[in-house]
């Protein structure tokens, strides 16, 4: 992604399982404040409230995993156009 005049370009920061068992553990088994915990780990704000939110919706702390893309087809093999043979005309 090439970003143009005046666009911002992000940088995401990956999050391993580890961090977030972490965060999770402070966060509901210490009772630690969402704040605290993810200045403690080193994770922004935004992206433990996001982990907590999460893991209160679904009861897992795993990010879902974005599908694959779809392969691109192969390209068809180039026709070959080969002209009928001329038929003889009897006279």
């Amino acid at each position: 992604m090439s970003a143009q005049k005046g666009e911002k370009t992000y940088k995401y920061a990956k999050i391993y399982q580890s961090r977030r068992e972490q965060l999770i553990e402070m966060v509901f088994e210490k009772n630690r404040p969402i704040n605290k915990a993810s200045k403690r780990l080193g994770i922004k704000y935004s992206t433990a409230k996001l982990i907590v939110k999460k893991y209160k919706e679904t009861g897992t702390f795993f990010m879902k995993k974005k599908p694959a893309k779809a392969p691109l087809p192969a390209p068809a093999a180039p026709m070959i156009l080969i002209p009928e043979p001329k038929r003889l005309t009897e006279y």
